[in-house]
């Protein structure tokens, strides 16, 4: 009686597993055309993600240049420059924005703070934007327009020109790099001992 027992069982666990290799089998062709699918979707998105990446690339280079004619038309409205002016102005942020770690559009922004400050000649802008760009080169958490600023204020308090604005950067970044204070630090202090 035991042997009649054992033999039913072991048709039975042939019947399973039969039920269950027919079952993988199935899911192994189920899955291999999900697979084919999920290549194709796969491709597809690729596809999508590099045209969205194209866009997006552009929309940002708009964005850039939109933020240069609006930085330039305020160097404008603050030096009153004619339009061949503009035009050596533009030429020079451009490089600046080429040549240096800053954009075109910061120099600009630097160059319309010059202009604020009284420099209205383009010689003379392009002379103190040049150390407006060494001066937050030296200093990483000066701006170009601030160091601009920080520039045109101190010609202003103790007489300089733009002839001086050199000699000038030196003394700040020097200044500052002697000790623990900032090249901002180092200029609102050249401003009290000035007086102003």
């Amino acid at each position: 009686m035991a042997a009649s027992t054992i033999g039913k069982l072991a048709v039975l666990i042939s019947a399973d597993t039969s039920r269950m290799t027919s079952g993988i089998n199935t899911g192994i062709t189920r899955l291999d055309a999900l697979d084919k699918k999920g290549n194709a979707v796969s491709r597809t998105l690729a596809k999508l993600a590099i045209g969205a990446g194209f866009v997006a690339g552009i929309a940002a280079s708009v964005r850039q240049a939109n933020n240069l004619e609006h930085a330039l038309a305020g160097v404008k409205a603050a030096s009153e420059q004619t339009a061949g002016m503009m035009s050596l102005i533009e030429d020079h942020v451009r490089e600046l924005g080429r040549t240096t770690k800053f954009t075109a559009t910061q120099a600009a922004q630097g160059v319309e703070e010059i202009a604020r400050a009284g420099t209205k000649s383009v010689v003379g802008m392009s002379r103190v934007i040049d150390a407006a760009l060494t001066l937050a080169s030296a200093d990483p958490i000066l701006e170009i327009a601030d160091a601009a600023k920080i520039l045109g204020n101190q010609m202003q308090q103790w007489g300089k020109s733009t002839r001086d604005v050199t000699m000038m950067t030196d003394i700040l970044a020097t200044a500052a790099s002697a000790s623990t204070a900032t090249i901002g630090d180092v200029a609102r202090n050249m401003e009290i001992t000035s007086g102003a």
